[in-house]
């Protein structure tokens, strides 16, 4: 069964339900586009408790050392490694203790978001969303570093959204975990 809640032009999640948990379409739509490679069959699970971490722990996503960064800026503070994902395993125990503070942001959104780098932020009750997209796997590429788009939503139309959510998947199909 398909579904489309929210606005498209402003936050939506697209949703084709198939009673199969391993077989369902996802996608986030921001700003009249499409994030989620919607051809791509997938697990339900991991999109779900992506969005169930976002509408319930919104205020977790915000550091104050963000404060005055424009968009490119905040989406590569908040993955210190984008560039050089290798350099990480460099750094000494206490460099990757201080970095873990930033993996708040690292949601799991599900197999068809793997060319998507999808993060956001939330503070004064507006979410940030930043996206990048390398769909030809290339997403250290010049290009892509410099690409990132970003939209902000009104707190209440995400909220609205997974309310909704709620109202249309099953209990039993939303993924258990420390959130409920």
């Amino acid at each position: 069964m398909h579904h489309l809640i929210g606005k498209k032009e402003v936050f939506a999640v697209e949703l084709e339900l198939t009673g199969n948990k391993w077989d369902n379409k996802t996608a986030i739509w921001l700003n009249d586009t499409r994030i989620g490679d919607w051809d791509d069959e997938n697990l339900l699970a991991p999109f779900l408790r992506s969005l169930r971490t976002i509408a319930l722990k919104y205020r977790e996503f915000w550091l104050d050392e963000l404060m005055g960064l424009d968009c490119h800026q905040i989406y590569l503070t908040i993955h210190p490694f984008y560039n050089d994902p290798d350099n990480f395993f460099s750094l000494s125990e206490t460099e990757m203790d201080e970095l873990t503070r930033f993996d708040k942001f690292l949601l799991t959104w599900g197999e068809n978001f793997d060319s998507w780098g999808l993060s956001l932020t939330c503070r004064d009750e507006v979410y940030k969303f930043m996206w990048v997209h390398s769909p030809n796997g290339k997403e250290d590429s010049f290009e892509v570093r410099n690409d990132v788009k970003c939209f902000d939503v009104a707190f209440r139309q995400v909220q609205d959204v997974y309310q909704e959510l709620l109202n249309i998947i099953p209990k039993e199909a939303w993924p258990m975990d420390s959130n409920g």
